[in-house]
């Protein structure tokens, strides 16, 4: 991105192009080198059992329609917010949104591993290193906590350092965002579990419901009760909270 802006074609377009060529390239990479040192993870027809289709293609679809909710109920923030209120409403919040996000990226790269972890001791019936593992990963909510505490002081000097100049944020919407992460942290550590142990079916249906929900819950809180953009990210954070709880 920084060569792209020197020589003078550091546009929108461009920089999408790369994101998505790097990405490839990436997958491209790791791919090739596992199946390097591993070729019999090379996919093969051979392979191929009829009788495990259903199994798999069922909890597959289900973890689909998970995927799907999970997409209305998180990235549709931005697109009610622009309907609303115009796209320069846009930029604070996701100023704010990316901001608060290293948390959870550090978070969820700590814990990515733990899903397959999860399925492994199910089979082995290690259901007491499940519970310490949950134990352990709860009271690492403490120390997040306090980190997205701090977070709400320090970042209004800190987004000035970063963007190189003020940008106007809602009453409340800092704040709302700290815990909107917190939250979303809370419940990453309950789905791996529940993904791990393939108990989906609830997640499922409270995905489902709670996308179909903050769509319009959304609207209520931003105009009639006229709490703007901290009410758009309000309502999700009621319905994560629905399905947490």
């Amino acid at each position: 991105v920084f060569v792209l802006e020197k020589i003078g074609i550091g546009n929108i377009l461009t920089v999408a192009i790369l994101v998505g060529v790097s990405g490839v390239i990436v997958n491209l990479i790791f791919t090739f080198d596992v199946w390097n040192n591993h070729p019999e993870f090379i996919p093969n027809p051979h392979f191929y059992t009829r009788s495990k289709l259903n199994v798999i293609g069922s909890l597959g679809i289900r973890f689909f329609i998970i995927q799907i909710a999970a997409l209305v109920l998180y990235t549709t923030d931005n697109i009610i917010i622009t309907r609303l209120f115009g796209p320069e409403f846009v930029t604070p919040y996701h100023t704010c949104y990316a901001a608060f996000g290293v948390i959870n990226g550090l978070f969820s790269a700590m814990t990515a591993p733990l899903w397959s972890q999860y399925t492994v001791a199910k089979s082995n019936g290690d259901y007491k290193w499940i519970k310490k593992t949950i134990i352990k990963l709860d009271l690492l909510l403490i120390p997040i906590a306090i980190g997205l505490a701090i977070g709400v002081f320090l970042f209004k000097p800190l987004a000035r350092l970063w963007l190189g100049k003020n940008l106007m944020y809602e009453s409340g919407l800092i704040v709302t965002m700290a815990i909107y992460y917190f939250a979303y942290i809370w419940g990453t550590i309950y789905s791996s579990v529940l993904n791990g142990l393939s108990k989906v079916n609830l997640q499922m249906y409270l995905g489902i419901g709670t996308a179909i929900l903050n769509i319009p819950l959304s609207i209520i809180m931003a105009v009639p009760l006229r709490m703007g953009t901290t009410g758009v990210l309000a309502a999700t954070v009621i319905c994560m909270l629905i399905s947490e709880i």
